[in-house]
């Protein structure tokens, strides 16, 4: 894809958002979109008092299946003849949101009647739907996919070269093959991110109105569509996928829309008019261990067998809710299955190394944490890898779809790094705030696999950063200054056919942190840019599930996924005054070009923390 210019005609002057990095946008926006239902989709479920291995696994299938759909409803009819005769599912970068809601939800009507969730449960999605695609219409804004029609209002937008609409536009003449940018396009993407806000307004306004149980996703559902009717107007009829043909003066697409605006709305008119109250839903029985078995299976099987279908970030938002559910699913099954008075004695066969340092060491712990009330710590780290990754060109054929034709090159890229850092934690009975700064420096190098020709970086940075935290959530942030480079992963579109190099570069790079859940129990967290000595030059952003296991404050496992593969991280209070922690990360790929075998991807971080200056 070549420079992408986004040019709003109310400026004088372009906004550049700069080329490749285009999908890395799109890519960006996906995953937040997916997070933020996540985090508002279980708070919902929990306000219902939905008991919470239920419904993670009810959004996990859930999910699976909408992604699924909004990508299978794109194929074209050559596109089933080759997914029936070879048993394989050819790839797509297409999308239709209709799909997704489609299979989506007959997986979740299915799940739910396992679990036997009341329908009424619908309505834990209303808001999160229409919220998660205006956040994921502006990447599509940014990148130039489903783009608008011409216009001549002040608002309208030009795209540079290679994007979409420019591709669009001169095949059907409106400009010239070597034209810098299109003529000014309808923002539709920003259009469907206003309706998305719309929609979650009126729904927060008229919620507690709304008496029947899924009516409030039945309103969603109804006016997102209504909308969505008729800004289709202002789409190109060529930026779609699926539904962008002409029928009785109107795009499949809108008759599409209009018919499930109007189901939405008569059926929530119907309900309401024959409502009655309801005794209140008991959700309080545990889910059948059989339904529990057979939903995890289902989602965990599927999901690795279609691992290498399914795209980065399409994989990275199913793990969003895959991992939470596996988890607390294997706790809930581990429970179930063990006899109280021994489950502790199970645990310890299960987590042995883990528990007899616990024992050996809780001695010299502070038998009260809380008359802690601060201390100073230094960090020394290291962290080696050795990893393959690729770069894709784009020669003919729109940026996204099946009848693209793209040409790759694959790197082979090791690393070292070596840091220290120094910092202060301020610890009340509620709270501990914590600040530093990092040191970190390393050497890169790369090699171009077709020509053999290696090229070594200094890696060099300087990470100042904070850190609150309370029992229940906790929120840091920092900034990385020096020279930072970093593997295109996921985001790997470049603008020549034949890179020298398949990394970026930056003076500068943001740093941020989350947790959910409390750390001595059961807790999600994440992070960008977050990884002890440095996350340069590969694993820059990180979501995981992770336990303390009852130990004291400074022992945790975690495992997760990263942009460069899963990870499993241990650290230890090895006593009051030393913690340790290692973090190991794979990744099994598919056939790099170049390559004679499947390419493992391996690194590993180690750190040690000193504790002093404890102020009791």
């Amino acid at each position: 894809m070549g420079n992408l210019v986004f040019t709003l005609n109310v400026f004088s002057e372009p906004i550049l958002f700069g080329g490749s990095q285009a999908g890395f946008y799109f890519d960006f926006f996906y995953i937040l979109a997916f997070l933020v239902a996540t985090i508002w989709m279980i708070c919902e479920g929990r306000q219902m008092k939905i008991p919470l291995v239920s419904w993670l696994l009810v959004l996990a299938i859930s999910r699976l299946f909408f992604i699924i759909g909004t990508k299978v409803i794109a194929f074209s009819f050559a596109d089933w003849v080759t997914a029936v005769y070879q048993l394989e599912l050819p790839q797509t970068t297409e999308k239709v949101i209709i799909g997704g809601f489609a299979l989506g939800l007959a997986a979740f009507f299915v799940a739910i009647r396992l679990f036997k969730i009341h329908t009424g449960s619908l309505d834990a999605m209303a808001i999160a739907i229409p919220v998660s695609i205006a956040i994921q219409r502006i990447g599509c804004l940014i990148l130039g996919c489903c783009f608008g029609t011409s216009t001549h209002m002040p608002w309208g937008v030009n795209y540079g070269f290679g994007s979409p609409p420019h591709f669009h536009q001169f095949q059907v003449g409106l400009i010239e093959a070597t034209a810098t940018s299109t003529t000014p396009i309808h923002p539709f993407q920003l259009y469907e991110a206003l309706n998305g806000i719309f929609v979650a307004v009126l729904l927060l306004i008229v919620r507690k109105k709304v008496k029947s149980q899924g009516g409030l996703f039945l309103i969603s559902i109804g006016v997102w569509a209504g909308i969505r009717t008729i800004i289709e107007f202002f789409r190109d009829p060529y930026a779609h996928a699926m539904g962008g043909e002409i029928w009785g003066g109107l795009k499949v697409m809108q008759w599409i829309l209009f018919g499930v605006s109007l189901f939405a709305l008569g059926y929530f008119y119907l309900r309401e008019k024959k409502w009655r109250l309801l005794p209140a839903s008991n959700y309080s029985d545990p889910p059948k261990q059989a339904a529990v078995w057979l939903v995890l299976m289902i989602s965990v099987c599927m999901t690795w067998l279609l691992r290498n279908w399914l795209t980065g970030p399409e994989l990275f938002a199913m793990n969003l809710m895959l991992i939470p559910a596996l988890f607390i699913s294997a706790f809930y099954l581990f429970k179930e299955n063990t006899i109280p008075s021994f489950r502790w004695a199970t645990l310890a066969l299960m987590v042995l190394p883990l528990l007899l340092m616990s024992q050996t060491l809780k001695e010299n712990l502070p038998s009260d944490s809380t008359r802690t009330r601060g201390y100073d710590f230094f960090n020394v780290g290291f962290s080696s890898g050795d990893y393959y990754s690729e770069t894709s060109f784009l020669l003919s054929g729109p940026p996204s779809g099946c009848g693209s034709s793209r040409t790759f090159e694959t790197f082979r890229n090791e690393y070292w790094n070596a840091g220290f850092g120094y910092g202060r934690t301020k610890i009340s009975e509620k709270d501990a705030f914590s600040y530093g700064a990092n040191i970190s420096m390393g050497q890169y190098g790369e090699e171009k696999i077709s020509t053999a020709i290696t090229s070594d970086r200094f890696l060099f940075s300087i990470n100042p950063y904070v850190q609150y935290d309370v029992k229940w959530f906790g929120i840091g942030g920092g900034l990385h200054i020096g020279n930072l480079y970093w593997t295109r992963a996921p985001e790997n579109l470049v603008d020549t056919p034949s890179p020298d190099t398949g990394t970026l570069k930056s003076p500068i790079y943001p740093q941020a942190y989350m947790r959910i859940g409390p750390e001595h129990i059961l807790f999600a967290d994440g992070g960008l840019a977050n990884s002890l000595p440095s996350p340069f030059p590969s694993m820059r952003a990180e979501i995981a599930l992770g336990s303390g296991f009852g130990l004291p404050k400074g022992n945790k496992l975690r495992v997760g996924t990263s942009n460069f593969g899963e990870f499993i991280q241990a650290q230890a209070l090895i006593t009051k005054s030393w913690q340790a922690s290692a973090t190991y990360s794979w990744r099994n790929t598919h056939y790099y070009i170049g390559t004679s075998q499947e390419a493992l991807n391996r690194q590993f971080f180690v750190n040690l923390q000193y504790r002093f200056n404890y102020k009791e």
